[in-house]
Protein backbone atom coordinates (compact mmCIF):
# COMPACT_ATOMS: atom_id res chain seq x y z
CA UNK A 1 0.00 0.00 0.00
CA UNK A 2 1.63 3.28 -0.90
CA UNK A 3 1.31 6.38 1.07
CA UNK A 4 -1.60 7.91 -1.43
CA UNK A 5 -3.80 5.12 -1.05
CA UNK A 6 -5.57 6.45 2.01
CA UNK A 7 -5.83 9.39 3.48
CA UNK A 8 -2.36 9.70 4.72
CA UNK A 9 -0.28 12.52 6.03
CA UNK A 10 1.44 13.00 2.70
CA UNK A 11 -2.32 12.75 0.87
CA UNK A 12 -3.42 15.60 2.91
CA UNK A 13 -0.66 17.55 1.66
CA UNK A 14 -0.84 17.25 -1.83
CA UNK A 15 -4.57 17.95 -1.69
CA UNK A 16 -3.86 21.60 0.53
CA UNK A 17 -1.29 22.08 -2.61
CA UNK A 18 -4.07 21.38 -5.22
CA UNK A 19 -5.62 24.73 -4.08
CA UNK A 20 -2.64 26.44 -3.80
CA UNK A 21 -1.82 25.99 -7.20
CA UNK A 22 -5.37 26.18 -8.86
CA UNK A 23 -4.51 30.04 -8.21
CA UNK A 24 -0.76 29.50 -10.13
CA UNK A 25 0.61 30.30 -13.54
CA UNK A 26 3.02 27.99 -15.29
CA UNK A 27 6.64 29.11 -14.30
CA UNK A 28 5.22 30.21 -10.98
CA UNK A 29 7.49 29.13 -7.61
CA UNK A 30 6.25 27.17 -4.85
CA UNK A 31 6.72 28.49 -1.52
CA UNK A 32 9.70 26.94 0.86
CA UNK A 33 10.06 24.04 2.21
CA UNK A 34 10.05 25.87 6.05
CA UNK A 35 7.20 28.47 4.50
CA UNK A 36 5.09 25.00 3.80
CA UNK A 37 5.98 23.12 6.70
CA UNK A 38 4.63 25.79 9.14
CA UNK A 39 1.48 26.63 6.91
CA UNK A 40 0.75 22.65 6.93
CA UNK A 41 2.31 21.97 10.11
CA UNK A 42 3.56 18.31 8.68
CA UNK A 43 7.74 17.34 8.38
CA UNK A 44 9.45 17.72 4.85
CA UNK A 45 8.73 14.39 3.90
CA UNK A 46 5.23 14.67 3.77
CA UNK A 47 6.15 17.48 0.84
CA UNK A 48 8.51 15.44 -0.61
CA UNK A 49 6.33 12.89 -1.51
CA UNK A 50 3.40 15.13 -2.66
CA UNK A 51 5.87 17.00 -4.47
CA UNK A 52 7.09 13.47 -6.05
CA UNK A 53 3.53 12.36 -7.07
CA UNK A 54 2.74 16.54 -8.52
CA UNK A 55 6.30 15.62 -10.73
CA UNK A 56 4.65 12.43 -11.93
CA UNK A 57 1.91 13.98 -13.40
CA UNK A 58 3.75 16.76 -14.90
CA UNK A 59 2.01 19.38 -12.54
CA UNK A 60 5.99 20.61 -10.72
CA UNK A 61 9.56 20.69 -11.73
CA UNK A 62 12.13 20.70 -8.96
CA UNK A 63 15.33 22.75 -9.57
CA UNK A 64 18.38 21.97 -7.61
CA UNK A 65 19.54 24.88 -5.93
CA UNK A 66 16.77 27.01 -6.80
CA UNK A 67 13.79 25.60 -5.73
CA UNK A 68 10.59 23.84 -7.37
CA UNK A 69 8.40 25.48 -10.04
CA UNK A 70 4.67 24.82 -11.69
CA UNK A 71 4.75 23.64 -14.76
CA UNK A 72 0.99 23.18 -15.05
CA UNK A 73 -1.31 24.22 -12.53
CA UNK A 74 -4.49 21.90 -13.80
CA UNK A 75 -2.26 18.77 -14.98
CA UNK A 76 -3.18 15.30 -13.79
CA UNK A 77 -6.61 17.64 -12.29
CA UNK A 78 -10.23 16.55 -12.70
CA UNK A 79 -13.34 19.12 -12.93
CA UNK A 80 -16.90 17.30 -12.24
CA UNK A 81 -20.41 18.11 -13.25
CA UNK A 82 -22.69 16.86 -10.88
CA UNK A 83 -26.46 16.10 -12.03
CA UNK A 84 -29.44 14.24 -10.41
CA UNK A 85 -30.54 10.92 -11.62
CA UNK A 86 -33.85 11.69 -11.07
CA UNK A 87 -33.17 15.22 -13.04
CA UNK A 88 -31.68 12.70 -16.59
CA UNK A 89 -35.53 11.74 -17.46
CA UNK A 90 -37.01 15.03 -17.42
CA UNK A 91 -35.90 17.80 -19.99
CA UNK A 92 -34.21 19.86 -17.48
CA UNK A 93 -32.19 17.15 -17.32
CA UNK A 94 -31.21 16.44 -21.11
CA UNK A 95 -30.65 19.87 -21.14
CA UNK A 96 -27.84 19.46 -18.19
CA UNK A 97 -26.23 16.82 -20.65
CA UNK A 98 -25.92 19.69 -22.83
CA UNK A 99 -24.19 22.05 -21.14
CA UNK A 100 -22.07 19.55 -19.68
CA UNK A 101 -20.82 18.71 -23.26
CA UNK A 102 -20.64 22.53 -23.81
CA UNK A 103 -18.36 22.61 -20.50
CA UNK A 104 -16.27 19.92 -21.49
CA UNK A 105 -15.31 21.17 -25.36
CA UNK A 106 -14.68 24.56 -23.40
CA UNK A 107 -12.35 22.84 -20.93
CA UNK A 108 -10.36 20.67 -23.64
CA UNK A 109 -9.39 24.42 -24.88
CA UNK A 110 -8.47 26.33 -21.72
CA UNK A 111 -7.19 23.26 -19.83
CA UNK A 112 -6.21 20.40 -21.43
CA UNK A 113 -4.52 18.41 -19.29
CA UNK A 114 -7.31 18.08 -16.78
CA UNK A 115 -10.60 16.43 -17.41
CA UNK A 116 -14.38 16.51 -16.88
CA UNK A 117 -16.40 13.57 -15.25
CA UNK A 118 -20.18 13.30 -14.93
CA UNK A 119 -21.04 12.39 -11.48
CA UNK A 120 -24.34 11.34 -11.68
CA UNK A 121 -26.52 11.26 -8.02
CA UNK A 122 -28.62 9.03 -7.37
CA UNK A 123 -31.22 10.07 -4.33
CA UNK A 124 -34.32 9.32 -2.29
CA UNK A 125 -36.87 11.05 -4.54
CA UNK A 126 -38.44 12.07 -1.05
CA UNK A 127 -35.91 13.44 0.72
CA UNK A 128 -33.85 16.55 0.20
CA UNK A 129 -31.61 15.11 3.12
CA UNK A 130 -30.85 12.23 1.48
CA UNK A 131 -29.72 13.77 -2.03
CA UNK A 132 -27.13 16.09 -0.13
CA UNK A 133 -25.88 13.01 1.88
CA UNK A 134 -25.25 11.47 -1.28
CA UNK A 135 -23.70 14.18 -2.79
CA UNK A 136 -21.11 14.61 0.52
CA UNK A 137 -20.86 10.91 0.48
CA UNK A 138 -19.56 10.76 -2.79
CA UNK A 139 -17.66 14.18 -3.02
CA UNK A 140 -15.62 13.31 0.05
CA UNK A 141 -14.73 9.89 -1.46
CA UNK A 142 -13.61 11.35 -4.73
CA UNK A 143 -11.53 14.04 -3.00
CA UNK A 144 -9.36 11.21 -0.99
CA UNK A 145 -8.40 9.74 -4.60
CA UNK A 146 -8.43 12.06 -7.19
CA UNK A 147 -7.37 16.30 -7.36
CA UNK A 148 -10.16 18.23 -7.73
CA UNK A 149 -10.05 21.10 -9.76
CA UNK A 150 -13.45 22.54 -9.68
CA UNK A 151 -17.06 21.58 -9.60
CA UNK A 152 -20.43 22.39 -11.39
CA UNK A 153 -23.73 21.67 -10.68
CA UNK A 154 -26.22 21.10 -13.22
CA UNK A 155 -28.90 20.85 -10.74
CA UNK A 156 -30.29 22.79 -7.38
CA UNK A 157 -27.62 20.91 -4.96
CA UNK A 158 -29.75 21.97 -1.67
CA UNK A 159 -28.39 22.43 1.44
CA UNK A 160 -26.05 24.76 3.18
CA UNK A 161 -23.73 21.95 4.83
CA UNK A 162 -23.39 21.15 0.89
CA UNK A 163 -21.78 24.22 -0.44
CA UNK A 164 -20.32 24.33 2.66
CA UNK A 165 -18.59 21.49 2.09
CA UNK A 166 -17.16 22.86 -1.04
CA UNK A 167 -15.75 25.70 1.17
CA UNK A 168 -14.30 23.23 3.37
CA UNK A 169 -12.16 21.17 0.61
CA UNK A 170 -11.39 24.47 -1.22
CA UNK A 171 -13.39 23.03 -4.24
CA UNK A 172 -14.75 26.29 -6.28
CA UNK A 173 -18.39 25.01 -7.38
CA UNK A 174 -20.19 26.88 -9.73
CA UNK A 175 -24.08 26.54 -10.29
CA UNK A 176 -25.67 26.34 -13.23
CA UNK A 177 -29.09 26.56 -12.13
CA UNK A 178 -29.75 28.01 -8.58
CA UNK A 179 -29.12 31.63 -9.46
CA UNK A 180 -29.10 33.02 -5.38
CA UNK A 181 -25.56 31.16 -5.12
CA UNK A 182 -22.37 33.44 -4.90
CA UNK A 183 -21.09 31.63 -7.93
CA UNK A 184 -23.96 30.98 -10.18
CA UNK A 185 -24.36 31.66 -14.12
CA UNK A 186 -27.50 33.70 -14.31
CA UNK A 187 -29.39 32.03 -17.04
CA UNK A 188 -32.47 33.62 -16.16
CA UNK A 189 -34.07 36.24 -16.85
CA UNK A 190 -37.89 36.58 -16.30
CA UNK A 191 -38.54 40.12 -17.38
CA UNK A 192 -36.57 38.97 -21.21
CA UNK A 193 -38.60 36.09 -21.30
CA UNK A 194 -41.52 37.97 -20.35
CA UNK A 195 -41.25 41.10 -22.94
CA UNK A 196 -39.75 38.57 -25.72
CA UNK A 197 -42.92 36.10 -25.39
CA UNK A 198 -45.23 38.82 -24.92
CA UNK A 199 -44.15 40.97 -27.42
CA UNK A 200 -43.92 38.62 -30.23
CA UNK A 201 -47.92 36.92 -29.29
CA UNK A 202 -49.04 40.64 -30.06
CA UNK A 203 -46.85 41.45 -32.86
CA UNK A 204 -49.20 38.09 -34.68
CA UNK A 205 -51.82 39.51 -33.47
CA UNK A 206 -53.61 37.50 -30.47
CA UNK A 207 -55.77 40.00 -28.05
CA UNK A 208 -56.67 37.57 -25.19
CA UNK A 209 -53.06 36.17 -23.78
CA UNK A 210 -53.52 33.75 -20.71
CA UNK A 211 -49.65 33.67 -18.99
CA UNK A 212 -48.93 30.49 -17.13
CA UNK A 213 -46.54 30.96 -13.67
CA UNK A 214 -44.75 28.03 -11.74
CA UNK A 215 -45.77 29.61 -8.64
CA UNK A 216 -48.08 31.86 -6.57
CA UNK A 217 -44.45 33.81 -6.21
CA UNK A 218 -44.14 34.20 -9.85
CA UNK A 219 -46.89 34.96 -10.98
CA UNK A 220 -46.79 38.06 -8.56
CA UNK A 221 -43.29 38.94 -9.97
CA UNK A 222 -44.64 38.94 -13.83
CA UNK A 223 -47.70 40.94 -12.34
CA UNK A 224 -46.01 43.78 -11.08
CA UNK A 225 -43.51 43.48 -14.00
CA UNK A 226 -46.03 44.39 -16.06
CA UNK A 227 -47.57 46.91 -13.60
CA UNK A 228 -44.70 49.05 -13.23
CA UNK A 229 -42.92 48.76 -16.87
CA UNK A 230 -46.15 49.56 -18.62
CA UNK A 231 -46.20 46.37 -20.71
CA UNK A 232 -50.31 46.70 -20.97
CA UNK A 233 -50.15 50.03 -22.55
CA UNK A 234 -47.34 48.98 -24.92
CA UNK A 235 -48.42 46.01 -26.26
CA UNK A 236 -51.90 47.07 -26.15
CA UNK A 237 -53.12 43.67 -25.33
CA UNK A 238 -56.90 44.23 -24.13
CA UNK A 239 -56.84 41.05 -22.07
CA UNK A 240 -53.76 39.26 -20.27
CA UNK A 241 -54.77 36.56 -17.42
CA UNK A 242 -52.72 35.99 -14.98
CA UNK A 243 -52.11 31.91 -13.86
CA UNK A 244 -50.39 30.08 -11.16
CA UNK A 245 -49.38 26.28 -11.03
CA UNK A 246 -49.60 25.23 -7.58
CA UNK A 247 -46.49 25.25 -5.02
CA UNK A 248 -44.52 22.42 -5.09
CA UNK A 249 -41.10 20.67 -6.07
CA UNK A 250 -40.36 21.08 -9.42
CA UNK A 251 -39.98 17.55 -10.67
CA UNK A 252 -43.89 17.23 -10.17
CA UNK A 253 -44.20 20.71 -12.27
CA UNK A 254 -45.37 17.96 -15.05
CA UNK A 255 -47.94 16.62 -13.07
CA UNK A 256 -49.16 20.13 -12.26
CA UNK A 257 -49.31 21.11 -15.79
CA UNK A 258 -51.94 18.09 -16.59
CA UNK A 259 -54.13 18.69 -13.36
CA UNK A 260 -53.90 22.79 -14.35
CA UNK A 261 -55.28 22.43 -17.89
CA UNK A 262 -57.93 19.65 -17.28
CA UNK A 263 -59.59 21.85 -14.77
CA UNK A 264 -58.97 25.13 -16.65
CA UNK A 265 -61.03 23.16 -19.85
CA UNK A 266 -63.92 22.69 -17.50
CA UNK A 267 -64.54 25.81 -16.32
CA UNK A 268 -62.61 28.93 -18.41
CA UNK A 269 -62.92 29.51 -22.15
CA UNK A 270 -59.86 29.36 -23.90
CA UNK A 271 -57.59 32.40 -24.62
CA UNK A 272 -56.47 32.69 -28.35
CA UNK A 273 -52.95 32.27 -27.19
CA UNK A 274 -50.94 31.10 -23.88
CA UNK A 275 -47.59 32.16 -22.60
CA UNK A 276 -46.32 29.10 -20.47
CA UNK A 277 -42.82 30.32 -18.44
CA UNK A 278 -41.56 26.97 -17.77
CA UNK A 279 -41.02 24.24 -20.04
CA UNK A 280 -42.01 21.17 -17.84
CA UNK A 281 -45.46 22.69 -17.48
CA UNK A 282 -46.09 23.30 -21.12
CA UNK A 283 -45.25 19.57 -21.50
CA UNK A 284 -47.77 18.59 -18.96
CA UNK A 285 -50.34 21.24 -20.33
CA UNK A 286 -50.09 20.09 -23.35
CA UNK A 287 -50.19 16.32 -22.46
CA UNK A 288 -53.08 17.41 -20.42
CA UNK A 289 -55.32 18.55 -23.18
CA UNK A 290 -54.28 15.59 -25.37
CA UNK A 291 -56.28 13.31 -22.67
CA UNK A 292 -59.23 15.37 -22.88
CA UNK A 293 -58.99 14.92 -26.52
CA UNK A 294 -57.59 18.00 -27.48
CA UNK A 295 -54.38 19.27 -29.67
CA UNK A 296 -54.18 22.32 -27.84
CA UNK A 297 -51.29 24.03 -30.41
CA UNK A 298 -54.41 23.86 -32.66
CA UNK A 299 -56.54 25.52 -30.88
CA UNK A 300 -54.38 28.38 -29.60
CA UNK A 301 -51.12 30.10 -29.97
CA UNK A 302 -48.38 29.33 -27.95
CA UNK A 303 -45.27 30.27 -26.59
CA UNK A 304 -43.25 28.23 -24.18
CA UNK A 305 -39.76 28.62 -21.78
CA UNK A 306 -37.85 25.64 -23.29
CA UNK A 307 -34.34 24.63 -23.52
CA UNK A 308 -32.06 24.72 -26.44
CA UNK A 309 -32.05 21.42 -28.53
CA UNK A 310 -34.86 19.74 -26.31
CA UNK A 311 -38.60 20.26 -28.25
CA UNK A 312 -41.75 20.03 -25.91
CA UNK A 313 -43.49 17.70 -28.10
CA UNK A 314 -46.74 19.64 -29.71
CA UNK A 315 -49.25 18.74 -33.16
CA UNK A 316 -47.06 22.16 -34.87
CA UNK A 317 -43.38 23.28 -33.78
CA UNK A 318 -43.63 25.41 -30.61
CA UNK A 319 -42.51 28.82 -30.65
CA UNK A 320 -39.91 28.57 -27.34
CA UNK A 321 -38.11 31.17 -25.46
CA UNK A 322 -34.36 29.51 -24.90
CA UNK A 323 -30.95 29.71 -23.38
CA UNK A 324 -27.69 28.48 -25.21
CA UNK A 325 -26.39 25.54 -23.59
CA UNK A 326 -23.02 26.69 -24.91
CA UNK A 327 -23.46 30.42 -23.16
CA UNK A 328 -24.01 29.17 -20.10
CA UNK A 329 -21.24 26.90 -20.48
CA UNK A 330 -19.16 29.87 -21.12
CA UNK A 331 -20.46 31.88 -18.12
CA UNK A 332 -19.84 28.92 -15.89
CA UNK A 333 -16.11 28.38 -16.73
CA UNK A 334 -15.28 32.42 -16.72
CA UNK A 335 -16.84 32.37 -12.94
CA UNK A 336 -14.55 28.33 -12.30
CA UNK A 337 -11.33 31.21 -13.91
CA UNK A 338 -12.16 34.01 -11.67
CA UNK A 339 -12.45 31.58 -8.08
CA UNK A 340 -9.03 30.31 -9.14
CA UNK A 341 -7.73 33.88 -9.25
CA UNK A 342 -9.00 34.90 -5.98
CA UNK A 343 -11.12 37.42 -7.64
CA UNK A 344 -12.59 39.07 -4.27
CA UNK A 345 -15.83 40.24 -6.17
CA UNK A 346 -16.84 37.48 -9.28
CA UNK A 347 -18.15 39.27 -12.21
CA UNK A 348 -21.16 37.87 -13.58
CA UNK A 349 -23.58 38.53 -17.07
CA UNK A 350 -26.99 37.81 -16.60
CA UNK A 351 -27.65 35.67 -20.21
CA UNK A 352 -30.36 36.86 -22.12
CA UNK A 353 -32.31 33.89 -23.83
CA UNK A 354 -33.53 34.37 -27.63
CA UNK A 355 -36.88 33.96 -29.58
CA UNK A 356 -36.86 30.80 -31.74
CA UNK A 357 -40.42 30.78 -33.68
CA UNK A 358 -42.31 28.16 -34.71
CA UNK A 359 -45.75 27.63 -36.46
CA UNK A 360 -47.79 27.70 -32.67
CA UNK A 361 -47.79 31.15 -32.71
CA UNK A 362 -47.12 32.61 -36.31
CA UNK A 363 -50.14 33.55 -38.64
CA UNK A 364 -47.36 33.32 -41.25
CA UNK A 365 -45.46 29.97 -41.88
CA UNK A 366 -42.48 30.83 -41.67
CA UNK A 367 -39.98 29.90 -38.56
CA UNK A 368 -37.24 32.72 -37.68
CA UNK A 369 -35.59 33.53 -34.70
CA UNK A 370 -35.39 36.62 -32.56
CA UNK A 371 -32.34 38.03 -30.03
Amino acid sequence: MDEFSKVSQPGMVYLALSAMLRGMQPGAQMPSYKELRKCLGVPQRSIDLAYERYEAEGVLTRQWGRGTFVIDPFAGGTFIFLTDALYLTQQTGMYSLLEFIAIDELLQQHYPSSELELIVLHSNEGSGDSRDNDILRRIRGLNQHMRLLGAFAGFCIGSQEVRATFRELKIPLVDLNNVSTPYSVLATRMDAELELGLSHLVDEGWKDIAIVCNSEGSRKEVEAYIQSHGLMARTAAPTLRLYAIEEGFSRHWEEFGIRFIKDFLKYKPLPEAFLILDDVICKGVLYGALEEGMQLAERCAMVSVSNEGIPIRASRPLTCIEYSAKAVGQEALSIMQQCFTGAETIERNTLRPRLVVGKSSCRADYPQVRV
